[in-house]
């Protein structure tokens, strides 16, 4: 590792947890010519021809497009009662026909002026998968001395360094940077005589992706005289935000850690900080 910091807990602290859903539709076209094309493909994909089954896909299409040229020839006037999907289709490929001379035009709203009915959505709220944690800190810095004013420079150094690419040239000779390192990354504790506290949150192995340092956080620039920095700012304040490299799931919630994400917190989730049903976990 390339060191390490111990800071006061802030004042303010806490953590969210989300997982994005959102809104799925799927009309009775879209829908009948998806499951037909994929029930065509899953049968060839189970007798182990899968070259066949790629070439076999818009064959698997078509056959469902052509049920619904039945519909087409068989419908009577247009109208809320015998609408087809048939309806539905032609009115999506004139959409596409004027989109080629730039008229956009509402299929859903077409179908409802002519027939009085509209199409049925097949709305469902639809799991789209995990969100990555951010976690902001503050921190005033007020040193009373020469040793504490150059302690809060290196802290504030540390992180502001810590976070940054380093680049890699291609060569000795090569003065252009072809490739850029990836930046520091950080394991946080919250700790209590160097055991983790399990009354607050477990997190991950973390990037620094912001670091604002606010000289003047009364409205005024104020120094002193200091030996080795020149001149110090009486009180700073710094603002880091920190997001997780990977999302949290349920299982990392489990007292025998297994998976890489919380393997690589170590100590922090072994031994005496291990995970139990005392804690709060991640």
């Amino acid at each position: 590792r390339h060191g390490s910091c111990k800071l006061p807990i802030p004042n303010k602290l806490g953590v969210s947890n989300g997982v994005n859903w959102g809104e799925g539709r799927a009309n009775a076209v879209e829908l009948s010519a998806f499951q037909s094309a994929d029930r065509g493909i899953q049968s060839l994909i189970t007798d182990k021809n899968v070259l066949q089954a790629i070439r076999g896909a818009k064959n698997q299409a078509g056959d469902a497009l052509n049920v619904v040229r039945g519909d087409l020839e068989n419908r009577d006037a247009r109208t809320a009662e015998n609408i087809s999907a048939g309806d539905v289709l032609s009115a999506t490929l004139a959409r596409s026909v004027l989109g080629t001379i730039g008229i956009n035009v509402d299929v859903d709203q077409f179908i409802t002026r002519q027939t009085g009915a509209a199409i049925n959505p097949n709305l469902e709220l639809l799991f789209g998968g995990p969100q990555l944690r951010s976690f902001s800190f503050n921190f005033n810095f007020a040193p009373n001395s020469t040793e504490e004013a150059k302690e809060v420079r290196q802290i504030q150094r540390w992180f502001r360094q810590g976070m940054l690419p380093s680049r890699r040239r291609a060569s000795q000779t090569s003065g252009s940077a072809l490739f850029l390192a990836s930046p520091n990354v950080f394991r946080i504790c919250y700790k209590n005589q160097n055991r983790r506290i399990k009354g607050l949150n477990i997190i991950k192995i973390c990037a620094l992706t912001s670091c604002q340092i606010d000289f003047t956080p009364d409205g005024t620039y104020q120094s002193y005289d200091d030996v080795d920095g020149v001149s110090m700012p009486v009180r700073s304040t710094m603002g880091i935000t920190f997001t997780e490299l990977t999302p949290v799931f349920k299982d990392d919630y489990s007292e025998k850690v297994e998976s890489p994400s919380m393997l690589d917190l170590d100590t922090n989730v072994t031994g005496v900080n291990a995970i139990d049903e005392n804690d709060i976990g991640i």
